[in-house]
Order: structure tokens, then C-alpha cells, then sequence
């Protein structure tokens, strides 16, 4: 999973969060996305300050991919701010830098 990383959705408070979960879960195993053999899962990460959600991927070199994969996952749940991916390298090295946006 080295090569991975993940899109993260932050929410500064938790409402709704349980309808996005649901959106993202029902979109995995209803394969709602093109380049789904690149997702790995999904988790919530339940904070006091806020929380986030989040969708792995396999690698995150395959930018086009990576990419469509976001605006789907945006889209799926409904969300209207940014979201951003970020690689598992930078989030071990501790960079806050998203590699890209949607």
C-alpha cells in the first residue's frame, strides 16, 4: 500500500456524516465507480474537532484515474466543499500538501 493514498473528505461538524458514509459504502459495492479496482476501502475517522472521511486507493501515481475516482466519490456522496488526495508517503513524511483537488 506504500504506493496508495487516499481522498479525504473534512467535516467541521458531524452532522450528516452518517448519511455520507452511507453513500460512500453503498457506492463502493454498487461499483458506481470506473476505476473502482483501485479502491482499497473507506473509514470515518470520528473527531471532537472534526471529523473526516475517507476513500483509499491502490496507487496514487495514475493521475486520470486518481482523479475521476474523486470527482465520482464528490459527486456519490453528495458533497459540495473540496476534497483532497493525499499519498500515503506524504502522510507517513508528514507533508500537508494535497497532491490534487476536486
Amino acid at each position: 500500500m506504500k504506493g496508495g493514498g487516499q481522498w479525504e473528505v473534512k467535516f467541521n461538524r458531524n452532522d450528516h456524516l452518517d448519511d455520507y458514509w452511507e453513500h460512500a459504502v453503498l457506492s463502493m459495492i454498487g461499483e458506481q465507480f470506473d476505476d473502482g479496482d483501485l479502491i482499497l476501502g473507506a473509514a470515518i475517522r470520528l473527531r471532537p474537532k472534526g471529523s473526516r472521511l475517507e476513500l483509499w486507493t491502490r496507487e496514487a501515481a495514475s493521475t486520470e484515474a486518481i482523479c475521476r475516482i474523486g470527482e465520482t466519490f464528490k459527486e456519490l456522496i453528495q458533497f459540495d466543499d473540496k476534497i483532497t488526495y493525499a499519498s500515503f508517503r506524504q502522510l507517513a513524511n508528514g507533508e500537508s500538501k494535497a497532491m490534487y483537488d476536486v
